[in-house]
């Protein structure tokens, strides 16, 4: 594919999301001129691309809702709901088809033959609407108006003008001066003038290829690898030398946070990018399901990383269904709980630190804490009456769990919210529930800002050093001899009235430690999305921004690793995968329970 090619196609994205939006966010007794204007020039446009590279099936689907668009502005057929459904199903076949032409694929015109005839059955319709919206006002004959559509001509009374005149010769003719009628002393038409002479600020942009902008991130993770170099050698150095070095590297350092930031703005999108496709999954889902759903967002203008936003999209997707099968009750039930008949979703987006936090709240039933410990049981899992909800949330992220009766298009086979929780790990994030009965569920996810560049723990294990990233950790502290006691074979402390079972970095990563007493060592307590865990490492070397080096493919398995990193010093410095490490500990449900009731009675 060419790169023409490449540009209509990611234009054919903006137009057909654009197209989709206007459809799905304005209302069927709000539709004005200028909405179907704005339809007709999104499908005009593709059309025309689509006949320049001889997409035919593109152009003939797109030709026929020109037709039907053309039809609505001009009077002949009213926008119904129906008509909307149509345009909708129409978007999802351009799609469909589109994407084939972009992979090479050979595609008959055929292919849309189905959405052609169910717009055309639309514009066979014989009798023309009343009601359609008409293109032009009609011209208003009440006396008040202010602007006549004939202004007077002065003078024509006094002058004694014949019908017919002589015409004059060319040398002797002259033009008299017409009178115009004074427009712009009519208040409406000044203010119309006013504002159309005032020019709309436009920002210019240009596309570039993604992997131009990598590459620049790249070679800026390059000079953070030197700054630590140059750092490392700084501490060697002794007297004003040393002083005039830390200066700057102080200066060093702060442009190259600067230029970080620039370049990662590049990659930044708004999440409207990702929220604005779950208005149509939401309307769809919620017909199906024989529900009404409102999908509420806030936070769109927060930006994210554009990797993030793609592999966004089926985790999100996977928590709005089983929001709106499982946790939205039907309106018959909601009216006799005293609710609304209409649920509401509420998808929010913000930025807490160097994280973002997308959360995900309906206000349904809750989550069924007995039904998901009874399936639990079934699956011969271990679990308990007594565990906390913390703990009986997170066994819907199980493989194949799910508390459904009956399978349905949206969900039920119990293969989405596994899928989801790994998709969020991969992203280096969490994903954390808080679920009560009557009053909704609400799933939050705390991302980094990116996946180029982190901030990280530095620990000390024997001679190694592993690097935590920051987003996981709670804090950090000594451990106290008397706050240690074993449950059965697990080491816990007691920390902030609750048991965090003590894990030690060294065994995990099979190192001789140094420390060989847990009251020598440092805890470093972890927080992942599936439990929590006191990790005891040696010593602790410092926080610094590290860049993300990914493992070579043999060395993907590596147990307990993430990803890699290059120190000051020069040397490689591994990236703990902290949701690993945490599932090797876990403490008996009763210790659980009583750690929490614990903390209820304090």
């Amino acid at each position: 594919m060419g790169e023409f090619h490449q540009v209509f196609f990611a234009e054919c994205d903006e137009h057909l999301e654009d197209m989709e939006q206007t459809l799905l966010n304005t209302p069927i007794d709000e539709v004005t001129p200028d909405t179907i204007n704005r339809l007709f020039r999104a499908a005009h446009s593709i059309k025309g691309g689509s006949g320049m590279f001889g997409f035919t099936a593109v152009t003939g689907l797109t030709h026929v809702m020109e037709t039907l668009l053309d039809s609505a502005r001009n009077g002949e057929i009213v926008m119904t709901t129906a008509i909307v459904d149509t345009l909708l199903l129409s978007l999802d076949e351009l799609r469909f088809v589109i994407g084939k032409y972009q992979n090479g694929e050979a595609v008959e015109k055929s292919i849309v033959a189905e959405n052609i005839a169910a717009i055309e059955v639309y514009l066979h319709t014989d009798t023309p609407n009343p009601d359609a919206i008409s293109l032009f006002e009609p011209i208003s004959e009440s006396e008040d108006d202010d602007i006549p559509l004939f202004g007077p001509l002065d003078g024509a009374a006094d002058d004694d003008m014949p019908l017919f005149a002589p015409i004059d010769t060319p040398e002797s003719a002259s033009t008299p001066e017409q009178p115009q009628p004074n427009l712009e002393s009519s208040p409406k038409v000044a203010k119309k003038l006013n504002k159309k002479s005032q020019s709309t600020a436009q920002t210019s942009t240009i596309r570039v290829d993604t992997t131009k902008i990598d590459s620049v991130m790249n070679q800026l993770g390059e000079l953070v690898i030197t700054q630590s170099v140059l750092r490392n050698l700084a501490n060697k150095t002794s007297g004003s030398l040393a002083v005039e070095f830390e200066e700057a590297l102080d200066n060093l350092s702060f442009q190259l946070r600067e230029m970080q930031e620039s370049t990662l703005s590049i990659r930044m999108l708004p999440v409207s990018n990702l929220f604005s496709r779950f208005g149509r999954l939401v309307r769809d889902a919620a017909s199906k399901a024989n529900k009404q759903v409102a999908l509420v967002v806030e936070g769109t203008e927060t930006e994210i990383d554009k990797t993030m936003i793609e592999h966004l999209a089926d985790p999100l997707t996977h928590i709005i269904r089983n929001g709106i099968d499982h946790g939205i009750e039907s309106p018959e039930d909601r009216v006799y709980k005293g609710k609304e008949a209409q649920g509401t979703l509420l998808l929010k987006a913000f930025q807490q630190g160097s994280s973002v936090i997308i959360q995900l709240k309906d206000d349904g039933a809750g989550l069924n804490r007995e039904k998901i410990i009874e399936k639990a049981r079934q699956k011969g899992m271990a679990v308990s009456a007594a565990m906390p909800d913390e703990s009986v949330w997170k066994l819907i992220f199980e493989p194949g769990f799910s508390t459904a009766e009956q399978v349905s298009d949206l969900s039920g086979r119990g293969v989405g919210m596994d899928v989801v929780k790994r998709n969020v790990e991969d992203l280096n994030g969490t994903i954390d529930i808080q679920s009560e009965s009557e009053k909704g569920t609400t799933f939050t996810l705390i991302l980094p800002l990116t996946l180029a560049i982190l901030d990280g723990m530095s620990v000390k294990v024997g001679k190694q050093v592993f690097i935590i990233p920051l987003l996981s950790i709670v804090e950090s502290f000594q451990v106290e001899a008397h706050l240690v006691k074993r449950v059965g074979n697990q080491p816990v402390v007691l920390h902030r009235d609750h048991y965090w079972p003590i894990l030690s970095l060294a065994a995990c990563m099979g190192i001789d430690s140094q420390e060989r007493d847990l009251s020598d060592g440092i805890i470093v307590l972890l927080n992942a999305s599936t439990a929590r865990v006191a990790l005891l490492v040696d010593d602790l070397v410092g926080e610094q921004q590290i860049v993300v080096k990914s493992l070579k493919k043999h060395f993907r398995t590596v147990p307990n690793v993430s990803a890699a990193t290059i120190l000051g010093d020069g040397s490689v410095s591994l990236i703990l995968d902290v949701e690993q490490l945490t599932k090797q500990v876990s403490l008996p449900p009763e210790i659980l329970k009583d750690d929490d009731e614990q903390s209820e009675h304090e």
